[in-house]
């Protein structure tokens, strides 16, 4: 049976109550450290010709005897510096900025805790000011350039053949964990452009790694406006962090990329890698792959089988652990390993192109093109193709703890194996057509195609409180499924001459199919007594076919009513048809075929949702930093569902609500910004939810739709503030986020104690159950997280990337278990430490801890409250070493408490290889051990709100591979594509 921890006796009050000590006592000790007594040095500083104060230069003070750096600061927006706790002492204080002569002057300071007034310093852009004495000048690794942070990629230090990701890792207040998620600042990247375009479409990840290190000159970190706010030039605080890469001088023509291909022991191998055709504005990338080592890729979105096909249940209780609270580990780990065998990075986060890994064992082949290129003057284009199959095969085993009722337990346990072949084609574009200063239009059309085929078994064994057997079952499915999704955007935007004075319009238009066909066999057993069962046999055919179409036009006009205030009126309409046709028909004995229709079991529906959403909108810069925004929209929407089998009916209802929201965002100079928001929305119920029509997917635990069900009211509101110091490296971010849900669509179920006939017929043995959905109040979560990022030297040259972060989760989902209202509560605490190094170009190294802990309380059985933890460390080393050897490994130990039987164990998995490179480190030859200590598992936790599981799938274990890997570089400086258009031809390969 699942073992449970022991209980904890805190409460969640108190737990919540700790843990706000804990930050307050993290916050305290950090203010502490910062406070230290001294001197303050004030100046102001201001453009010598224009007398106008310049904000983002850089001030350092430093030590006349040896010049080491002593405090340093960045002037805010009125010219303002304030350097503090400066310690008495003789000093230089050097001022300069970009565009600037820099400006340097003595100091002697005798006095203690007092502040130093130097003045205004007025600095010229020609000449060389000084007052005494002239300084060596001091290399900038950072600058700011107004709310752009610029790094110099050559003053940090990179392998010759690392990555984009390899140098934003060593960038002050950057982050990049081991699942391939960017973070600038304490804040998630969104999109990264190259050269001011975009790259790989807006997956971070696969942008940075598919891009060299070696041909970057800078990166700059910024937070981008909205489109919209962009076009009408009022902020309105929809900002996006983003990364900028811009690439050398003389590596933006030519081709650069990496080939890789490598073989080992039980048949596995890989190989692959990405070439890129760069000329001027035209840009072309081009990757590939294929392997059987759970290197996958692709959207989830494209995988037709993750969001449907059939309604396997494996896949619905996939996409259930997905959404819940639940710890991993174990698992393949392939991230740094790839980079060390050349293969380019496995298990990203889920983007436009690349995603984490999948269940069980998978072999992948894949190919994709990305094209950038500006056709005319104002007409800008980029586009992808990309095309994957893969063959993954997962064996699970779970045991899940079922409770309901007061005293009532049952233990399932699973042996579930999922065999599918899916593949995906994904194409996309977008047009920029800047038809004059006053006039511009997007084109963004889309187009994906999959197909997938499933072979699925499940045996099924529950068992009473006493050990006694409740029911089994054994369920075999195929199921074949392939379908399209399609949309096309346009967008038009106007600037009148009045400044503040534009219109917008936005049409959308979108198509999707999703059809297949499958067999669904099972033998169920339901036990009546010890000895006696009865035993309930499906034979089904299952065809389906799926239907959907929606358009929606947005327009937006904004008008300036004063010299900071402007009002945007918006209007929306939207509508979505969705089509449902699935047939069951069981299997005739007689005939031998599948051809007696099960009417309750089939159905035939069609549903139409429609808004028309009308709002006002009033924004007020305060200053250039600081801005408000207020308003209301009135949304009013139609829900009609027609039925014609297995019962008729039509339904229709209609909401009517209002929606406001409130912004308020501050940027303090350039270093820092705050931003809070609240938004209220509505979410409809889908049609699966509105069918009342059984789903037998799983022949012991039954869905039904509810056609009663109304829109869910969520009220959010979230706040955030961060804060970056250019001068030591530190970034500091904190976020809270707080979601309260109205007639909160959840689950009813009733779980059968004994043979049992429910209203219409629906017969449920002993031990299943039958959900539904219902509308209840009382849905709310909250979360919680802060990071501290800081550079740290504890011995001389030895430079380290620090980052500490600390967060915390609450949900509580109620729900009815057989007439009982229950309220799950999941508490996840989640600290981390992490540590990268940034020593030498051949020494590369990080280290990381990461504990998750979490509590689980439920109103209806808290004797069944559980606490559990999920402990990580993670290690990263890459060494080369005595002319050309590289040694490279990765380390992750996995400590699991809390879980069930065998499963708290702890997990070394230990990767590591040992190469050549050659020709003048062009190419790579190496030996790889993947999981040399054999020890690699997964196991994870899923909490749903009537049940606890924990599941362990088969992985990946030790395997030998002997990895090739050559890095392309052929640049060719003066030979540029004219801006604008035209062809030149592109220079071969060794001219």
């Amino acid at each position: 049976m699942l073992l449970l921890a022991k209980p904890s006796s805190l409460s969640f009050f108190n737990m919540f109550y700790k843990f706000n000590v804990l930050i307050i006592l993290c916050l305290t000790t950090c203010s502490i450290a910062f406070s230290q007594s001294g001197n303050t040095v004030r100046g102001v500083i201001i453009d010598s010709t224009s007398k106008v104060a310049i904000p983002g230069v850089k001030a350092q003070l430093l030590k006349q005897s040896d010049d080491s750096f002593v405090s340093g600061a960045i002037s805010d927006r009125s010219g303002i510096f304030l350097l503090k706790n400066v310690p008495s002492g003789q000093y230089t204080l050097v001022v300069q900025s970009i565009g600037y002569a820099k400006y340097n002057k003595n100091l002697n300071i005798s006095s203690n805790n007092d502040t130093v007034k130097i003045g205004t310093i007025r600095l010229g852009t020609l000449g060389y000011l000084t007052d005494e004495v002239e300084v060596t000048a001091i290399a900038n690794r950072v600058e700011l350039k107004g709310d752009t942070t610029e790094f110099s990629a050559n003053s940090f230090k990179t392998d010759k053949n690392a990555t984009a990701e390899d140098l934003v890792r060593k960038l002050p207040g950057m982050e990049v964990d081991a699942s391939g998620t960017v973070k600038s600042q304490g804040e998630q990247v969104r999109r990264v452009l190259v050269d001011g375009k975009p790259f790989f479409g807006t997956d971070p990840s696969a942008a940075l790694k598919n891009l060299p290190a070696e041909v970057i000159d800078k990166v700059q970190s910024f937070d981008a406006m909205s489109d919209q706010s962009a076009f009408t030039k009022f902020d309105d605080g929809d900002r996006t962090k983003t990364l900028n890469i811009v690439m050398k001088a003389d590596k933006k023509n030519g081709q650069f990329g990496k080939l890789y291909a490598g073989y080992g022991n039980q048949e596995r191998y890989t190989a692959g890698g990405n070439v890129n055709f760069f000329n001027g504005d035209r840009r072309i990338s081009v990757i590939a792959m294929s392997n059987n080592i759970n290197q996958q890729n692709f959207s989830i979105q494209d995988i037709l089988g993750a969001v449907g096909g059939g309604n396997n249940p494996m896949m619905q209780r996939m996409g259930s652990m997905m959404r819940s609270f639940s710890g991993s580990s174990g698992g393949s780990r392939m991230g740094g390993m790839m980079r060390g065998m050349g293969g380019g990075g496995g298990g990203s986060s889920v983007g436009d192109f690349l995603v984490g890994q999948s269940d069980g064992i998978t072999q992948a082949h894949a190919i994709g093109i990305n094209y950038s290129d500006s056709w005319a003057k104002g007409l800008s284009t980029s586009g992808s193709y990309f095309v994957n199959y893969s063959d993954n095969t997962s064996n699970q085993n779970i045991n899940r703890l079922y409770f309901f009722g007061d005293t009532t337990t049952q233990n399932n346990v699973q042996n579930n194996i999922n065999q599918s072949l899916t593949g995906n084609h994904r194409f996309n574009f977008r047009m920029d057509y800047t038809i004059d200063s006053m006039n511009s239009i997007t084109f963004q059309p889309q187009l994906s195609f999959q197909t997938t085929e499933k072979k699925y078994s499940s045996a099924n064994n529950t068992v009473d409180f006493y050990n006694l057997p409740v029911n089994s079952s054994n369920t075999f499915t195929n199921t074949e499924n392939d379908g399209y999704n399609g949309s096309m955007d346009l967008s038009y935007r106007h600037r009148f001459m009045t400044d503040g004075r534009t219109v917008s319009a936005t049409v959308k238009i979108g198509s999707s199919t999703n059809n297949g066909s499958g067999k669904n066999d099972a033998i169920n057993q339901f036990y009546t007594t010890l000895q006696q069962a009865f035993t309930d046999t499906l034979k089904q055919d299952m065809p389906t076919e799926g239907n959907g179409k929606n358009a929606n036009t947005n327009i937006v006009y904004t008008e300036p009513i004063h010299k900071d205030g402007i009002l945007q009126f918006g209007y929306s309409y939207a509508i979505n048809e969705n089509t449902n046709d699935k047939k069951i028909y069981d299997f005739d004995p007689i005939t031998e075929t599948y051809s007696i229709l099960n009417r309750r079991l089939s159905n035939n529906s069609i549903s139409t949702y429609s808004t028309q959403r009308p709002g006002i909108t009033y924004k007020y810069n305060f200053d250039q930093f600081t801005n408000l925004s207020i308003g209301i929209d009135y949304q009013s929407a139609k829900l009609t569902v027609d039925q014609s089998y297995p019962t008729s009916f039509s339904d229709t209802k209609t909401f009517n609500n209002i929606l406001p929201s409130i912004t308020y965002s501050m940027r303090n100079g350039f270093t820092s910004n705050t931003r809070f928001s609240y938004r209220a929305s509505t979410n409809q119920p889908s049609l699966s939810q509105l069918q009342k029509v059984i789903d037998n997917s799983d022949p012991v635990r039954l869905t039904v739709g509810n056609p009663n069900l109304v829109q869910e009211y969520t009220h959010q509101i979230s706040g955030n503030y961060g804060t970056f110091n250019m001068m030591s490296g530190t970034a500091f971010f904190t976020m809270v986020n707080v979601g309260i849900t109205n007639n909160k669509i959840t689950n009813s179920s009733f779980i059968a104690s004994g043979d049992t006939i429910l209203p219409g017929g629906i017969r449920l043995g002993n031990g299943s159950q039958l959900t539904s959905q219902i509308n209840i109040d009382g849905a709310w979560n909250a979360s919680t997280f802060l990071t501290y990022t800081f550079p740290i030297e504890p011995i001389t040259g030895a430079k380290l990337n620090t980052s500490f972060n600390l967060g915390g989760i609450f949900s509580r989902t109620p729900t009815l278990i057989n007439g009982a209202r229950n309220e799950a509560d999941n508490i996840a605490f989640t600290p981390s430490l992490a540590f990268a190094s940034n020593i030498s170009e051949n020494l590369d190294f990080s280290l990381s801890w990461r504990t998750a802990y979490t509590i689980v309380q439920n109103s209806i059985r808290s004797e069944l409250n559980n606490n559990y933890s999920i402990h990580n460390l993670y290690a990263r080393l890459n060494y080369v070493f005595w002319d050309g050897f590289v040694l490279n490994g990765d380390f992750a130990y996995t400590i699991n408490n809390g879980l069930s039987g065998n499963l708290n164990t702890t997990i070394p998995l230990l990767s590591i290889g040992i190469g050549k490179r050659f020709w003048n480190d062009d190419a790579e030859i190496k030996l790889s051990v993947f999981d040399a200590l054999n020890q690699n598992q997964s196991i994870s936790r899923n909490v749903a709100a009537n049940y606890i599981e924990d599941t362990k799938t088969n992985v990946l274990q030790r395997y030998f591979l002997l990895n090739f890997t050559y890095n392309l570089r052929a640049f060719n400086a003066s030979n540029a594509k004219p801006s604008g258009g035209g062809m030149p031809p592109m220079p071969m390969p060794g001219h």
